[in-house]
């Protein structure tokens, strides 16, 4: 029983908020705040200092039509813990209804995706 309520205590990536904001001639500033909920983080102390997880990785993968004008498409940190946030911006061009997934990966407390759809709220 014990065991089985730890489990329902681990790390669950999710994505907390995204904003497209257009800042003229078909170029949105796109930001994503990513989290997770649980109790325990997404991996130990021990294993960070080891290096033998990956990190925590947020990243942006533009749809068609859309080319990202940041160079950088990924936001990373070491890990999460459960008050711990990642943060993502990135400057995108795209027309009005084009969209881009925004993922929110680590080996060990899975995958969080969603889609943002250029002006539309989101």
């Amino acid at each position: 029983e014990q065991i089985l309520s730890w489990g329902e205590k681990l790390a669950q990536l999710e994505i907390l908020e995204t904003k497209a904001i257009a800042k003229g001639d078909d170029v949105w500033q796109i930001t994503v705040i990513g989290g997770m909920q649980g109790e325990f983080p997404t991996h130990s102390k021990l294993a960070t200092r080891m290096r033998n997880k990956l990190p925590v990785r947020l990243e942006m993968r533009p749809g068609k039509g859309v080319t990202a004008l940041t160079l950088n498409r990924a936001a990373t940190v070491e890990r999460l813990e459960p008050a711990s946030t990642i943060k993502g911006e990135w400057l995108v061009k795209g027309a009005a209804g084009s969209t881009i997934t925004v993922g929110l990966w680590t080996d060990q407390a899975g995958q969080a995706l969603t889609t943002i759809t250029l002006g539309k709220a989101n």
